[in-house]
Formats: structure tokens, sequence, C-alpha cells
């Protein structure tokens, strides 16, 4: 069991998501006090002691993949959390079969208006490793959102994500990092509209020792009125650190990214401290081509003796054609116990 309670120290100097602030720039972590975890599970143990079956009931978090469909929304102060009902099996080998039903959301926003929606969701995936150096996962997430019937959908798709070892060296490994997704949109269940639009992504790059290097394409597409949506994602983690395109505008979204990822020295009591820099493009994907805008991201966290973690976090979108400028910078501080 677990909950969660925020408090803002001001109010007036942010849009929080429920205040009303429209003019000032998004940052969804309003005031709330809410029950995140209450549930009841069952978890079968094979001969070396690892879960092969896991049912749980009751309030929960979900997390998929890389977060892109389905994820808890851990940088925010107020995780999202499902009451659903889920089950996972490996008794087959070599391949993972995961099913959950969803009840209903509990979001970002907490217990503000907006905060819960109504589901009668699905969503089922079967992973495997039969593909060489990496997981393949093909899914469908049939998605009944009651509350906000617009964001109700059907997405069938297939992923890939592998780490494919090139050479070795007594300073470190030297890899190449492989991602590959495809899948389709509808509508579904409530969703007055109808439409049929494609997702795609391709991400690649290279690692050595401390250092990483990588560079993705990603397209959710749009017709001009409906576009690929993903309302139960982890939103801060995709598409640029300023949350600009929490919600896929109607012409789509195309993003062309790079990133690089530097392993930093050890500083006395500050354990593996990690710069993340990362530059993203952002253009219409359907109907008349429009540039968007551009994105420069920065993050810098350690940990401290082993108990904390501490970081600082900025993002900075210049709009060309969609929003308006934007600036935001986190510190943070995180304490496991």
């Amino acid at each position: 069991m677990s909950a969660q309670t925020t408090h803002a120290l001001d109010r007036t100097v942010r849009n929080d998501g429920v205040n009303r602030r429209t003019t000032l720039p998004l940052i969804p972590d309003p005031s709330a006090d809410e029950l995140k975890e209450a549930y009841v599970g069952w978890t079968a143990i094979d001969e070396n002691g690892l879960s092969q079956t896991r049912a749980v009931v009751g309030r929960q978090r979900i997390l998929y993949d890389n977060e892109r469909w389905i994820g808890p929304g851990e940088f925010r102060q107020n995780a999202q959390s499902f009451d659903a009902i889920t089950f996972e099996t490996r008794l087959i080998p070599r391949f993972a079969l995961r099913y959950a039903y969803v009840d209903k959301v509990h979001r970002i926003l907490g217990d503000n208006f907006g905060g819960r929606w109504q589901s009668a969701s699905h969503l089922a995936s079967l992973t495997t490793n039969v593909v060489p150096f990496g997981v393949t996962t093909a899914y469908a997430y049939l998605l009944d959102l009651k509350t906000v019937p617009l964001l109700s959908s059907a997405t069938y798709g297939l992923r890939y994500e592998g780490v494919i070892p090139l050479a070795y060296y007594p300073s470190g490994d030297f890899s190449a990092l492989v991602e590959l997704e495809v899948a389709r949109q509808t509508n579904y269940g409530v969703n007055p509209r109808t439409f049929e639009l494609p997702y795609g992504k391709i991400a690649g790059g290279l690692t050595w020792y401390r250092t990483t290097i990588s560079a993705a394409y990603e397209r959710l597409a749009g017709n001009g009125v409906a576009a690929v949506q993903t309302p139960l994602a982890t939103l801060h983690r995709h598409n640029g650190w300023a949350d600009v395109f929490t919600t896929t505008p109607a012409g789509g979204l195309r993003e062309v990214s790079a990133r690089v990822l530097q392993e930093l020295p050890d500083l006395g009591p500050f354990k593996g401290p990690k710069l993340d820099l990362r530059y993203l493009d952002f253009r219409s994907a359907g109907g008349v081509s429009q540039h968007y805008g551009k994105e420069w991201d920065a993050d810098l966290n350690t940990s401290l003796n082993g108990w904390f973690t501490l970081g600082v976090r900025a993002a900075k979108y210049t709009a060309d054609r969609f929003d308006t400028n934007t600036m935001k910078v986190w510190t943070y501080l995180e304490l496991r116990f």
C-alpha cells in the first residue's frame, strides 16, 4: 500500500493542470492527496526462485516496455496508477504473456477534477527473446475511456529492442542499440470518430564504456481531425521534457532526435553521476506540412551516499508554428529507504 501527497508552495507561478492559469507554462503537479497503491496478489515461483506466474487485483502501477503506451509517469509528483486486474505468466519457455483489465485510471492530476478516468480497457502483449540480441513484443491495447471518449482507441503493434555486441575491450564493451516499432491505431469503444492511423519508430545508437550516442525518428500520424494518441503513457518521457506534446496535435507529430548519455566519474560522496543531453525537432505528420518547433533538454543527476538521488533538469522549447516558447528548470531530490 502506498499514498502520495503533493502541496504547492506557490500556486501562482505556473499552470498546474487544474488552476486554469493557461497563460503560464504547464507543470502538471497540482496539490493532491491520494492512495496510489492498494492491492492483493498471488505469485507462483519456479525451481530457480523466479516469478513464473503472477496475478494482482487492486490499485497498482503498470509499466509496459518503454512506457510509450502504458506507464506510471514516475517523474511527476502524482504518479499514475490503475484500478485493474493484471496477469503475467512465463509458463512457455522464452515467451511471456501479459494481460490487464483496467477499470479506472488515477492520473497525474491526483484527486482534482480530471484526475480520474472511468475505463473498460484491455491491455495484452506477448514478449519473446526468440529474435537474437533483444526482446520482441506483439501488443494490443484496447482503450475504452468513458470519461474522455475522444481518447478511446485500439492500438495493435510490434516492437523490437536489442543490444548487439560489436567488440570487447578491457575498458568496456562496444555495442549497437536498436529499437524498431510499428503500430496501427483505430477508433474503439465510445469514441464517436472513425479513423485508422499508423505509428512508427526507428532508433539506433552506439555505446562504449561510459558513453552512449543515439538518434531516433518517431511518427504519430494525424489526419487533421484525429491523431495517434497515447493517453496512458509516461508522457514526460516522450516528445520532450518541456511537455508541449503531451497530446498529439490533430496534424500528427514527427520527431527527429539525437541524444548523448555520459556517465561521469565518482566525486567523493557523489556516486554514478550521469549527464543526459537531447535535441529534438518537431514537425506535423499528415495533412499540411508544418514545422512545429525544436527543443533542447539536459539532465544531470547523481546518487549521494546511496540514499539520495540529486538532480537538475532543464528543457527549452523554441516554437515555430505550434505553441509558444517554453523554458523549464527542475531540481529534484529523491530519498530511498
